[in-house]
């Protein structure tokens, strides 16, 4: 069995920061370093401004324009796909984990992958081509052309661990678009954290979508409680205990799909403080992104004739919507079981998208939402999980109901 090369890229402004690491870092932290793994970190945008500016300004203008705008993810999918192209042997594994924008960077590295293939080892002054083919659009002749020519055999991904994904890269008007972002035949394993609480205009929810021809792809998109750092990380340490369990879930997934983990290290890091589904969420719309909500972004819809358009929408505040059919965590009943406050109006009123059964109704096939079971990592680590990824769990009795009644 060939090795396993792990790439992980981080949010908006996360690097390491003792105290208050995102869930990337934490991830980082706790795989196991031998010869079958080799592993690669890269801070979030707005961390560090580019080597190749010199001065103080030059620095602090790239700073604000990756916190802003996302400068640098450009930069972060090359560096990326470069240390694939060195490392990466015939039948390794690749891993990607991303959190915030670097989720939407993983996402595009395997987009880059799938698109352009990978180069051979040396060719360095080739990426920017591959970049620049790889931004087009409806330019499949000439990407077929550049990966026959320059790539190896298709690369597969074996697994896309995302938190929280956000794809607010590029002005309002104008934001960046790149293929294969949303769906993506050459992925096996996708697995996507996405929080119930965030209601942020630049924090939309980011759904991976199952590509047609990938109808085995193994995807699973669960909702947490909590606002997008509650999700991937970044408080300080005392007050992560609702991101610590997307962290366990994401650490027991991708270690059944064949992530080495120092055990030891990783039981220490989850609980420290231990996952608490009665945490208190943050508040993340507050001061500075209330402005957003009333300044016009672009969204997609239908029009009558079925075709999709952009029009420019107010956000308001707007809670996420869930759809029936989504996985809940487990943790999330635990909540409603002990909270007062909650569900929120978006999960106790979920969104039906269930196909008409032919007799003109539209009846729910979801009454239930799904639920997600825990498994805690110390039992995964003990052999105490199933083997093998997406495997179902039981639910103690009455969970399904205490969900669907919001009791």
């Amino acid at each position: 069995m060939g090795r396993n090369i792990i790439i992980c890229t981080d949010g908006t402004a996360n690097q390491f920061k003792p105290g208050r690491n995102s869930n990337v870092v934490k991830l980082y932290s706790v795989l196991e370093r031998s010869g079958e793994q080799i592993i690669y970190y890269d801070p979030g945008v707005g961390t560090v401004g580019s080597y190749s500016a010199l001065t103080w300004v030059a620095r602090k203008a790239q700073w604000i324009l990756g916190m802003a705008f996302g400068l640098g993810t450009t930069r972060d999918i090359i560096e990326a796909y470069s240390f694939l192209m060195e490392n990466y042997r015939e039948g390794d594994r690749i891993f990607l984990f991303g959190f915030s924008r670097g989720a939407f960077t993983a996402r595009a590295i395997a987009g880059l992958l799938y698109k352009c293939g990978l180069l051979h080892p040396n060719n360095q002054n080739l990426i920017p081509e591959a970049m620049r083919i790889y931004k087009g659009h409806r330019n499949w002749d000439v990407a077929d052309g550049f990966r026959a020519t320059y790539s190896r055999p298709p690369v597969p991904i074996h697994f896309l661990g995302l938190f929280e994904t956000v794809t607010s890269v590029g002005w309002v008007w104008d934001p960046v678009r790149l293929d294969f972002t949303t769906t993506n035949p050459a992925i096996l394993h996708v697995r996507h954290a996405m929080a119930i609480d965030e209601r942020r205009a630049f924090f939309r929810a980011n759904r991976w979508r199952r590509h047609g021809e990938a109808g085995g792809q193994d995807i699973r998109q669960v909702w947490f409680a909590g606002v997008h750092s509650d999700i991937g990380g970044g408080y300080p340490r005392e007050e992560s205990g609702l991101s610590n369990i997307g962290l366990e879930w994401m650490l027991v997934e991708a270690g059944r799909a064949g992530l080495r983990l120092d055990g030891g290290a990783a039981i220490r890091i989850v609980n420290d403080p231990a996952p608490d589904p009665g945490r208190d969420a943050h508040r993340s719309l507050r001061g500075a992104w209330w402005p957003a909500e009333v300044w016009p972004k672009l969204k997609n819809r239908r029009n009558r004739h079925g075709k999709w358009v952009r029009y420019p929408a107010l956000n308001l505040a707007k809670r996420r919507g869930i759809y029936c059919d989504e996985p809940i965590h487990e943790t999330v009943v635990d909540r409603i079981a002990g909270r007062d406050d909650y569900p929120p109006p978006n999960l106790a009123g979920r969104k039906c998208r269930c196909k008409d059964d032919g007799t003109g109704a539209q009846a729910c096939k979801h009454p239930e939402s799904p639920v997600e079971a825990r498994v805690p990592l110390g039992d995964f680590l003990q052999g105490g999980g199933p083997s093998g990824p997406g495997q179902p769990e039981v639910l103690p009795e009455g969970k399904e109901r205490m969900l669907d009644s919001g009791s």
